[in-house]
Parts: C-alpha cells; sequence; structure tokens
C-alpha cells in the first residue's frame, strides 16, 4: 500500500451544507396513468377482453425464496407495469436527494432494513506514531463516529452470515463466476460446451441456496448505516487545510492512520485498498486494489479532476460482502475498472455518487450500477456523461439484486461493449443483459430489479441482445428517460421486452425519439410475459425487422403505446408487428399497438386514424385527432404580445421572425399586413429584393394571401432591372395565377439571364384563365424553348411543364423529341406532361407516340412508355406491340420500361400475351426486367 506524499496537514470542521442534490423530476402525472390504462382498457374491449385478460400465473414455477413481491404483483395485475415501475423509479430519484438510496432499493425487494441490536464496540484506530492526534478535535470526533458506525456495520454483517457457517467464504470466493462471463465459449466443442453449463449450473444451484441461509435485513441495515454514515461524514467535514498548530492553508501533504487517509490540497496519488480515503481537492489519482478483509469502504473527494482506476473486479466502488462508496463531489472525472465495479454489489451495497463534470465510466462484466442480493447503484447528477461496460451491467439486477443508474442532467451515452457472443441464437451478435435489465436464474430462483433513468439531456443508448428495459425470469427490468430527444438501438429481446414469465418496460417521457431494433423488441412479451414500450410525447421513429411495435408471442402481452406527435413505424415483417398476436399452447398471445393522436405513418400494417387485427388476438388503434403542437421536451417561453400601431417596416420584421416564442407577434403581423393592403404593397416592393431566406418565405406568403390586387406591383418589378427582384416576383405572379400577368411574364421569358427565363417560364404555366390568344402565344413561345438547342435545361424543363399545365396539345411533337435530352429533368417533366395532356387528348398522344418511339434511343423509348401509362389498355397494347416488333425490348431501359407499363394494364389474356412476348425478347442477362414479371 502507497498512501499519499507526506504528512502534517489537517481538517476542519464543516458548516451542515446538504450535498448537492438531484432536480425534482420523478414520476408521471396521474392524467398520463389515466391516459394509457384508459387506451389499453378500450383496446382489449374492443377484442372482447379486458385488462384482467392479461393476467399470468405466479406459480408455472413454484415460488423460490427471492420470488419478489413486486413480481407476483405484476402477474396478477400486468396492466400495472407502467404505474408501478414509473414510482418505483420516482422514489429512487427522491431517495438519491437525500442518500436514501439503499433503503428505498432493499423495499423495493422486500426487505426492511434492521439495525436494532447490533454490537457496537468503541472504535480502534491504529494510530502509528500518533498521526492522528494531529487532526483538530472535531475531526477526531467525527473520525469517531464513523468508526463506531464500522463496528456496527461488521457486527452487521456478522448477523447476516451467521447462518451461513462455513459458506460465507465460498459465497464470497465464488459470487463473480455467476455475474461474469467466461472466455472462450465461442470456441468449445459439444461436448466441452456441455460439461462447462452443466458445471455453471451446479455452481449457481451451489451458490444461491448456500444465500438462501443470508439474513437480508441485517445486510439491508448494514446497506443503510454505510450510505448514513458516509454522507454524515461529508456533510461534518469542511476540507480547509491547515497547519496542525493551526497555522496558514498551504498545499500537499496527507494524514494516514490504520488504512485510513486524510489527503491534502492539491493533486494526491493514492494506491491500495483503504477503508476511508477523504481529499479536500485538486487533480487525484486513486489505483485502488481490493482485499478481503476491507469490507467496508469510502472515497469523499470533494473536488477536482480525478481518475479511478484498477485492474482488480471490486477494485472502484465494487463489494462482495460489505458496502463501498465513493461520494465524488465536483470536477471532470474519470472511472475505468475490470467486473463487478463502479456501484456494484453482491451480499451488500455499493454507490458511486458523482455530483458534477462531464465524467466518463468505463468497467467489465457487472458493473455501472449492478446488484446481487444487494443493491448496487450510479447517481451522477450534472454533466453530458459517457458509460461503457460489458455485459449484465447499467442498471442489472440479478437475483435477489437491484441495480441502478440515475443520471439526473446532460447529454449522456450508454454502450454495451461485446463481452460474450451469444453463441445459442447468433455468429455476429453479443449478450449484453444492460441498460434496465434484470434477470433471473432459470429455472429455480427468480431474478431482481435492473433501472436506468435518465432524467434530462439527448441520450443515446446502444446494447445488443437484452437491453434497454428487458426481463428474463420472474423480474423487472425498466429504462426511464424523462427528457431530451433520445436514440434507442438494440438488436433482440429489447426496448420493453418481457421473457420467460418477466416483465420489461421502457418508458420515455418527452422529447422527439428513435428507435431502432431487430426483434422481439418495442414493446413484446414473450412466453407469459409482459413488454412495455410507452412514449409519452414527441415526433418519433420506431423501426425493427419482426415480432415488434405491440407483439405478444407464445401467449405473452406486448403493448406499443404512444400518447401523441407525428410518429413512423417502419418494419420489415409485415405480419408480426404493429399489434399482433400469435396462438400457442391452445389459446392466444396479446398484442397492442395504440397511438393516441396525431398524423403518423405505417410501412407495414395499420394506418392513420384506423383501427386493425392481425393474429390470434393482435390489435391496433391509431385513434383520429391531431396534436395541437409539436410536443418535445423543449418549452417555447413566448413573449407576451403588444399591439400598438406599427410601421410596415416593425410589422415586416415581425411577420418574418420564425422563432417559436414570436409566435404570437408573427401571426399578428401577418395578419395586419394583409389587410393593410396598398401599404403592404408599396412597402414589400421595396424590399423584393432580399437575400434573407425567411424574408423571401414572408414576402412570398403575404402577397399570395393579398392576392390580384399586388398583382399591378409584382408586373412592374418584372419589368425592371433587379434580377432577384424580378425573379421574386415572377414567383410569386406564379403562385397568385392571375392572368393579368402574362404580358410581363412572356417579356420577362426572353430575359438574357436563364434563371430569370426559368422563373417566368415556370409562372406562365400556373396562371389560371388563359384566354384563347394567350394560350397560343404561349404555345408559340415555349416551342421555341424546345427547339433552341442552346437552351439550358433548366428552362426546358418548365417549358415542358408548362405545355403540360396548359394543355397545350400543340406541342406533342416537341415534347417527343424533348425526351431525347441528355438530363432527366427534361425527360421526366416531358413525360410527365404527355401523362396529364392525356386526359383529354388522349388519341393525339398515343398517335404521336406510336409513331415515333421505335424511332427514338433507349432512354427516350423508356420515357415515351411512362408517358404512356395515362392512355387506354388498348393503346398500351398497341404500342408494347410497336416496341416488341421492333426488337427494341431488348435494350435493358425499354425491356424493363415495357415490363413497367404492361403492370398498369388490367389483367387477363392480352397482357399476358405480351409478357410472353416481352420474355422472348430480352436477352439473356436482362435480370431487371425478368424480376418485374416474375413479381407479377
Amino acid at each position: 500500500m502507497k498512501p499519499a506524499v507526506a504528512l502534517s496537514l489537517a481538517l476542519a470542521i464543516a458548516s451542515l451544507a446538504q450535498l448537492p442534490a438531484p432536480p425534482a423530476a420523478y414520476a408521471l402525472e396521474a392524467r398520463q396513468y389515466e391516459a394509457f390504462d384508459a387506451a389499453v382498457r378500450e383496446a382489449l374491449l374492443d377484442m372482447g377482453m379486458t385488462p384482467g385478460d392479461m393476467r399470468i400465473r405466479h406459480d408455472y414455477a413454484e415460488p423460490d425464496r427471492f420470488r419478489l413481491d413486486i413480481v407476483d404483483s405484476l402477474m396478477h395485475n400486468p396492466a400495472s407495469l407502467l404505474e408501478q415501475v414509473d414510482r418505483l423509479a420516482g422514489s429512487a430519484e427522491r431517495a438519491a436527494a437525500t442518500f436514501g438510496l439503499f433503503p428505498v432499493m432493499w423495499k423495493a425487494m422486500d426487505t426492511e432494513t434492521e439495525t436494532s441490536g447490533a454490537a457496537c464496540e468503541s472504535p480502534r484506530i491504529k494510530d502509528i506514531e500518533g498521526r492522528l492526534s494531529r487532526l483538530p478535535a472535531g475531526v477526531r470526533a467525527l473520525l469517531d463516529a464513523y468508526t463506531r458506525n464500522l463496528a456496527c456495520m461488521s457486527s452487521l454483517l456478522a448477523d447476516a452470515c451467521a447462518p451461513a457457517g462455513g459458506r460465507v467464504d465460498f459465497l464470497e470466493s465464488e459470487a463473480g463466476a455467476l455475474v461474469t462471463p467466461r472466455p472462450g465459449y465461442e470456441h468449445l466443442d459439444p461436448f466441452q460446451l456441455h460439461d462447462v453449463e452443466e458445471a455453471e449450473a451446479a455452481l449457481a444451484d451451489s451458490v444461491l441456496s448456500a444465500s438462501e441461509r443470508l439474513v437480508l435485513p441485517r445486510l439491508a441495515g448494514m446497506c443503510a448505516l454505510g450510505m448514513k454514515s458516509a454522507e454524515n461524514l461529508a456533510v461534518g467535514l469542511r476540507l480547509e487545510m491547515m497547519d496542525v498548530d493551526g497555522g496558514s492553508r498551504r498545499r500537499g501533504g496527507s494524514v494516514t492512520f490504520g488504512g485510513m487517509v486524510i489527503g491534502g490540497h492539491g493533486g494526491n496519488t493514492y494506491t491500495g485498498c483503504f477503508a476511508l480515503i477523504v481529499d479536500p481537492g485538486g487533480d487525484d489519482r486513486y489505483t485502488l486494489f481490493s482485499h478481503p478483509d476491507v469490507d467496508f469502504r469510502l472515497i469523499i473527494d470533494y473536488a477536482g479532476g480525478d481518475v479511478y482506476e484498477s485492474t482488480d473486479d471490486t477494485g472502484v466502488a465494487g463489494i462482495v460482502l460489505g458496502t463501498s462508496i465513493i461520494l465524488e463531489l465536483a470536477g471532470d472525472d474519470t472511472y475505468r475498472a475490470g467486473h463487478m465495479s463502479l456501484g456494484s454489489a453482491a451480499y451488500g451495497g455499493a454507490l458511486l455518487y458523482d455530483a458534477g463534470g462531464d465524467d466518463v465510466y468505463e468497467a467489465g462484466a457487472f458493473s455501472e450500477g449492478t446488484g446481487f442480493l444487494g443493491v448496487g447503484a450510479i447517481v451522477d447528477v450534472e454533466g453530458d456523461d459517457t458509460y461503457v461496460a460489458g455485459m449484465q451491467s447499467q442498471g442489472f439486477g440479478y437475483v435477489m439484486g437491484s441495480g441502478l443508474i440515475l443520471d439526473e442532467s446532460g447529454n449522456d451515452t450508454y454502450y454495451t461493449k461485446a463481452s460474450r457472443k451469444d453463441i445459442l441464437r447468433y455468429e455476429d451478435h453479443y449478450l449484453t443483459l444492460s441498460q434496465g435489465c434484470a434477470f433471473g436464474s432459470r429455472p429455480d430462483y427468480s431474478g431482481g430489479i435492473g433501472l436506468l433513468i435518465d432524467s434530462e439531456g439527448n441520450d443515446l443508448y446502444y446494447s445488443d441482445i437484452f437491453g434497454q428495459g428487458v426481463g428474463y425470469w420472474f423480474c423487472v427490468g425498466g429504462l426511464i428517460d424523462r427528457g431530451g430527444h433520445d436514440y434507442y438501438c438494440s438488436y433482440q429481446y429489447a426496448q420493453g421486452s418481457g421473457v420467460h414469465l418477466a416483465f420489461g418496460v421502457l418508458i420515455d417521457e418527452k422529447g422527439n425519439d428513435f428507435y431502432q431494433s431487430k426483434g422481439v423488441s418495442q414493446g413484446c412479451g414473450h412466453d407469459l410475459s409482459l413488454g412495455l414500450l410507452a412514449d409519452f410525447s414527441g415526433n418519433d421513429c420506431y423501426t425493427a425487422t419482426d415480432l415488434s411495435q405491440g407483439a405478444g408471442n407464445a401467449n405473452g402481452t406486448g403493448i406499443i403505446f404512444d400518447a401523441g406527435g407525428v410518429d413512423s413505424y417502419s418494419s420489415k415483417s409485415t405480419v408480426n408487428v404493429n399489434g399482433y398476436g400469435n396462438f400457442r399452447r391452445n389459446f392466444g398471445s396479446i398484442g397492442l399497438h395504440v397511438d393516441l393522436v396525431g398524423r403518423d405513418y405505417y410501412s407495414a400494417r395499420g394506418s392513420n386514424d384506423a383501427l386493425w387485427e392481425s393474429g390470434k388476438y393482435g390489435l391496433g388503434v391509431d385513434v383520429p385527432g391531431e396534436v395541437e403542437r409539436p410536443e418535445g421536451d423543449i418549452l417555447v417561453d413566448e413573449m407576451g404580445l403588444v399591439e400598438r400601431d406599427y410601421a410596415p417596416e416593425e410589422l415586416f420584421i415581425l411577420a418574418s421572425r420564425g422563432e417559436p416564442r414570436f409566435r404570437q407577434w408573427r401571426e399578428y403581423a401577418f395578419d395586419r399586413m394583409v389587410e393593410d393592403t396598398a401599404s403592404t404593397v408599396a412597402y414589400l416592393r421595396t424590399v423584393l429584393d432580399t437575400t434573407v431566406p425567411r424574408e423571401r418565405h414572408t414576402i412570398k406568403d403575404i402577397l399570395r394571401k393579398i392576392g390580384s390586387p399586388a398583382v399591378p406591383m409584382l408586373s412592374a418589378a418584372v419589368r425592371e432591372d433587379d434580377d432577384r427582384a424580378r425573379r421574386e416576383a415572377s414567383w410569386i405572379l406564379g403562385l397568385i395565377g392571375d392572368p393579368g400577368a402574362f404580358d410581363p411574364l412572356m417579356e420577362l421569358s426572353r430575359a438574357p439571364g436563364w434563371k430569370e427565363r426559368s422563373s417566368a417560364v415556370g409562372a406562365l404555366a400556373r396562371l389560371d384563365g388563359l384566354s384563347a390568344a394567350q394560350k397560343a402565344a404561349l404555345e408559340k413561345r415555349l416551342g421555341e424553348v424546345l427547339e433552341d438547342p442552346g437552351e439550358v435545361f433548366y428552362v426546358k424543363k418548365d417549358a415542358a411543364f408548362a405545355a403540360g399545365r396548359q394543355g397545350l396539345a400543340g406541342l406533342l411533337p416537341r415534347l417527343v423529341e424533348a425526351l431525347e435530352s441528355d438530363h432527366y429533368s427534361v425527360r421526366y417533366a416531358s413525360a410527365e406532361a404527355m401523362r396529364d395532356l392525356s386526359e383529354e387528348h388522349a388519341e393525339r398522344v398515343y398517335e404521336v407516340l406510336r409513331g415515333g418511339i421505335t424511332g427514338l434511343s433507349g432512354v427516350a423509348a423508356a420515357g415515351a412508355l411512362h408517358a404512356a401509362g395515362e392512355l387506354p389498355d388498348g393503346h398500351k397494347l398497341a404500342i408494347v406491340d410497336e416496341v416488341l416488333a421492333s426488337g427494341r425490348a431488348a435494350d435493358a431501359e425499354v425491356g424493363v420500361a415495357v415490363a413497367r407499363l404492361l403492370a398498369t394494364v388490367e389483367q387477363g389474356q392480352d397482357r399476358s400475351r405480351r409478357e410472353d412476348g416481352l420474355r422472348a425478347a430480352l436477352p439473356e442477362g436482362s435480370w431487371e426486367a425478368r424480376s418485374l414479371l416474375e413479381d407479377r
């Protein structure tokens, strides 16, 4: 053990100021519970069911010693999953603010904290060379109280372990084998793998059966007393460095006694295993080891950017049989450790509390808020933090264990690295079991509670197999995100998934979120379980492959619930998603997809404002209704409107503001400008040449609303010298559509600049009610544009569009010629124009296409075939005959276009005969056209 540097410095008594506490976000509101309950109840009624039909028998497996009451309660009333988990998360958040987290989580596991009768002997600190005497009396009193509490904790631990007798050492040495991965699984042959699995199952049974002898209330009492003692000491000490004789502050130094260190200001280095370290500040480095003789470990660091590292299991804020607590109260800190660390407890309690700064947490398996017959937690109050860990981490609860991450603010990243391949299912995916995951030891021992709670910020979550609100075997796993635009990415058994008699839930309270997974995810219950994904606001995007988005499988229940926003649901499967339930064991599975309000989009099953069914007991409901305003985690503090007389320039400034907080001002100014037409039109003429996009769109919206009274001003602007103003004016004239703008736009169509010509021709296309003479003049001008070899393709594209929009059938020959353009925009616009003309001039379109198609190049012929898409079936077949007879179908692009055109013809012998002819005409290797034909 290498403590810190020299001696001679001390601490002074602290004021009883509170440590930094998390903000009080806590649970959902009652109205949100009610909205969820009502929606689920109504959806079940649509299938002739009630919430009671989701009940699960709690005795499918014989209740074991560690079965939790919350699990049995949820089996009786699965619909209460949202409320029970959210309220538990709220209790944890409130408890963390006052360091009462351990008792709350033990109580959630049906265990009260018991401390009465503990033997608290007088503290005996090894005071080598009288170092303890150098500390001020008040500090010594605080340390005496703390060591007295350590004696009580030691007594409670002994009481808890007494019934296990000689098995305690076995538990301490083998607990890690149950929760950390054995390397090399993927390289074992079948017989080796079988032997390893049998040995592991036997070890798990031996460890867990011995664990049943422990007295859990005494363990819980030890944890509660350890946390209270740490809090009292941290609050009671104000780290002000002084000389032992009361002199002035100076940097450096430490006081060491009996495995305890009081550090000095400045950067200190601590190496070893310590019962207590108190550090007042500075950038410190902790290189920590575990030791079986140190059952209770506490580090209090008040400030500085510190580094904690260990290569040992349980080295940093990890423990087996005891407590390990780090209170890191300021600074950007880095934590790197092995397995069973960073808030990991087996048979005890572990807490890593970080009050501020942008922190990095990196550890191995069973780390970062994990519990096994104990409570392990990370509480991070502020900062943008990064969490990286191995499997079974980041809020993981194993048998009779509660694991928790509570991050109260900042944009955080949660990443579970590859630890062990999921060799049972995949060659290229890994078991992660993380981010709000609970797991039992099937078939004999129920699992615990795993929670990840993130209160604010735009967060990223990455896991693989099992993660992000999932439970397996009589347990509860939950991920609760209370705010921010979040990204969730996992592969399978994830994002609100219950697997084998368990419960998993993902709750996202606010923000525009993105969910991505493969399957058994996004509200999926598999095998007598309930999986729930509940998103309460924002415009969300859900993507999956299969068995997701409200899917029940093997008598499980899966629910996806979205309370509002414009949402999209996409999946590769069109069968077992969006409210799907299959038939197993002679009865059904329940799948519910419920979206309350907002215009939503579906790629597989379902549609906006609709009800649909799938599978045995699968139902999707998209409730009609629009959201009043976009929802999310950003609250708009609108500036109150002040009504008075504003000059046109002031009104334009207000109308052009795009910020949400100026919404009332913008609407007020816009309406005023439309009402005061003369003043507005005169003023807007002076700003038509603006280069600010939002001002351009504001001018367009106002003048379009004013309509014809603005045409004289805009027409005059078209004839003046400013090119930017001319283009702006012509664009708006086209949107207004008044034929009074015809002459100035025709003049502008001959302007020297192609941008002005393009703008004018595009506007001419949109004018309504043109006279016969005006149409004749326009047809002549457009013909000139289409025939001019020097005209740029942008203008030709606009001319083709105008020909179709204005119904100028006399330009059909020019449009066919334009199909030979070297730019797709002209070809596409010409083909679409002919389709538009087909409505009133079908015979003329047919004649010009049939007569010229065989003489066109490949891409032009393909465009002509697309142009024929609105003709009667007989005309389409005749054009196809021309192409087949000419042998042009052998061209790849032409063959594909013929196949597409035939798909628009009514099915029958005539179509089938042409399809056979096309197959015969296609050369070897023309897979594109053949694939289109095969699809039919």
